[in-house]
Parts: structure tokens; sequence; C-alpha cells
């Protein structure tokens, strides 16, 4: 008797859980290749995330393949934003977009993974293989995206989404049992008031129920966040500290570095980090240019403005100039205690002097003294590093 009552337990747990578990499922996105990675080998890298992914997430994890069946051309979104949005769109709890680069065998790639709940960055891995053969590349693109994935930890709870099942809402475009109500109704006496009562009944509003529910438009929706990224100039920003947060026309494309392609347009770039001011600039993607190259370095919000490096560079001139100032010094009082010392020995005078060092002693110990003063006021000017 206890035996089937735990059984039974067991069973009504794992009945609760299952719902739990299925819930945090990850969407695997459309992998950006750019540079010189050949469209017939792209294969290569869109298996080794999927099959990471589905490594440590089990049947919770699709990939490409099924992402584009639940989201249509939504599922070519690569960004932070696309992730709220599929979110929005079917049940899930994060997205997985990776990039891979290839220029003269040259390999770059990241991994991020992005919260379906409110979008945001949960991790992001880079990677890199130098003079790598595409095997090669495959396996350490296959590294990178184990070890951004291992990060993770729990994931969040899944959202609720809209689309559920896309196929069946068509249906439910069955509302065609309104003619059955309205045969009885011409066989109730009195035909000819029947005759408005059989024109009163609603099937004329229920065509425009059928028409509502209308879930294609987060696909819509998706594919518009991306519409600004199709394009064939190249834009590469990379900003100083590594750790900021590049944003392009309010998505974030990458973190220290980023590179997208994007059609002729009027671009704003944001570079976001911790500690340091937001840097903000609106620019105008020509179409007769090549692309854009820009390289940011954020100011520290503390310390009067002064970044790392510029702290750096004066207390280092701070120190070399106390330096030479104490040895300057030290010298000049050395020479001028050498000027007029006489040629001769005992207390008789008229003797000529050896040594004629008044002059170089008194330069060198006033510039001595100005180095000094000028090392010592650097030092203690510099703010400390925050």
């Amino acid at each position: 008797m206890r035996h089937s009552f735990r059984r039974s337990l067991i069973l009504v747990l794992g009945a609760l859980l299952l719902p739990v578990a299925a819930s945090a499922q990850v969407l695997t996105f459309a992998t950006r290749f750019t540079g010189e990675v050949p469209a017939a080998d792209e294969k290569l890298f869109r298996e080794a995330l999927a099959s990471e992914a589905a490594a440590l997430w089990k049947g919770n994890a699709k990939n490409e393949a099924a992402t584009s069946a639940l989201l249509g051309s939504g599922a070519n979104c690569a960004e932070a934003s696309c992730a709220a949005a599929a979110g929005a769109a079917i049940p899930a709890s994060a997205a997985i977009f990776a990039r891979v680069n290839d220029e003269a065998e040259i390999f770059d790639f990241t991994v991020s993974v992005f919260s379906a709940v409110d979008g945001k960055l949960i991790v992001a891995e880079k990677g890199e293989c130098t003079f790598c053969s595409l095997q090669e590349a495959s396996t350490a693109f296959r590294a990178t995206a184990k070890s951004a994935l291992g990060k993770v930890g729990t994931l969040p709870t899944a959202t609720v989404g809209k689309i559920v099942a896309p196929a069946p809402v068509v249906a439910v475009v069955t509302p065609p049992p309104a003619p059955k109500p309205a045969a009885p109704v011409v066989a109730a006496p009195a035909p000819k008031p029947a005759a408005p009562v059989v024109a009163a009944p609603a099937p004329k509003p229920a065509p425009p129920v059928v028409a509502a529910p209308a879930p294609a438009p987060a696909p819509a929706a998706l594919e518009r966040l991306d519409a600004w990224m199709k394009g064939d100039k190249k834009v590469t920003i990379a900003a100083t500290p590594a750790a900021a947060s590049v944003q392009v026309n309010g998505q974030i494309v990458g973190t220290g570095t980023a590179a997208i392609q994007a059609a002729p347009q009027k671009l704003e770039v944001t570079v976001v980090a911790p500690g340091y001011t937001t840097y903000t600039e609106r620019l105008e993607l020509l179409s007769a240019a090549p692309g854009l190259d820009l390289r940011i370095a954020l100011a520290s919000e503390s310390g009067g403005g002064v970044d790392l490096e510029t702290r750096q560079f004066r207390r280092s001139a701070g120190w070399v100039s106390t330096s030479l100032g104490v040895i300057g010094a030290i010298a000049g009082f050395a020479l001028l205690s050498r000027d007029g010392e006489p040629n001769c020995a005992g207390a008789s005078s008229q003797c000529a002097e050896v040594y004629d060092l008044g002059a170089a002693g008194g330069m060198l110990t006033t510039l001595g003294g100005i180095a000094l003063g000028t090392g010592v006021t650097l030092l203690f000017t510099t703010p400390p590093e925050p």
C-alpha cells in the first residue's frame, strides 16, 4: 500500500514538473557569416552550434530550422531586440545568436545568449582561429559555443508567447454552422417576420473574428527590427574599454568591437560602459562610401573626466620629470662647489682658477628645480584611478 502511494506521488510530481522543464525553451537564430566563409561550408558552424545547444538543453533547444518554422522570415533576426520580440511570439526562455567572420584564413567568432523575456544579454563569448583550415575553425567555434552556453546558468522563466500553432488557426474558419439555425427559423410560423430574423443572426460578424487572430505580425515585427542591417556596407566599431556595449540604432551589436553589414542610411552609434560617459554619434552611411571604421574611447565619469590612458601618461611623466629634476639639481650643486678652485697649494692668493663652472652649475640647478617642480605637480594633481 505504501509503495503504491509513493508511486502515485512520484507520478503526480513528475506531471507537475514536466511543464516547468518544457518551458525552458531556447531558440537558435540565424548564424551570421561575413568575410570569406563559403556558403557551402556554413553548415559546419550551424551544426556545431546546434549540437552544443542540444547537448546542454536536450529537447528544449530549437535549432535554426525549427526556429525558422516557428517564426518564418523573422528567424533572420540576429540581435538583442529580436530576442524579446521572439519571446512575444512564442514561448521561450532565451535565444542564441552567433557570428562567424573569415578574413584570409583568420577566423573570429562571437556566440551570445539573450533573454527572450526582456532581450538583455546573458552571456557573450568571443573566439578566434588564426591561419586555420575550415575544419580547425569549426572546432574552435564549437569550443567557443560550448564555453558560452556553459556560462548561461539558470534560464529565466519562459515567456507565454502568442503563437502556439499557426496552421490550426485556419481550421477555425468553419463558422458555417450559422445556416443551421436559419433553417428552423424558416420553418417557424409567420414566414414574413421570420425572414428578417434569418438575416439578423450573426454570420457576418463571424468572419471578422476569423481575420482577427493573426499572430503573423510577430514575424513581421522581427523582420522590421532586422531590416536596417540588410546591405553591403561594412561598419566596424572598436570601443575602449573592452567591456563597453556597442549599440547601433538602439540594438546591441557587440561588446568592445562590432562588425555589421548595413544599407546606406542614417545610423546612430551609442557606446555604453559602467563608470564611463556614454558616447552617442549620428552618422550617415552614404551609398558611394565603402563603409565606416570607428574607433571610440570613452571618458571616465570620475577623476575629472581624465581617462585611464591620460592618468597613466601623467603619472609616468611626473616620475620622469621628478627624477631628472633631482639629478639636475645634484649635478648643478656639484659644479657650483667646484667653481673658482685655485691652482696652487696653501693660502697664498693670486692663483689662477682651475675650473670656471659657475654658469653651467647655475643653469643645471635652475633646470633641475623646474623639472622637479613640474614632476611633483603632475604626481599630485593626477587623480587616482576609480
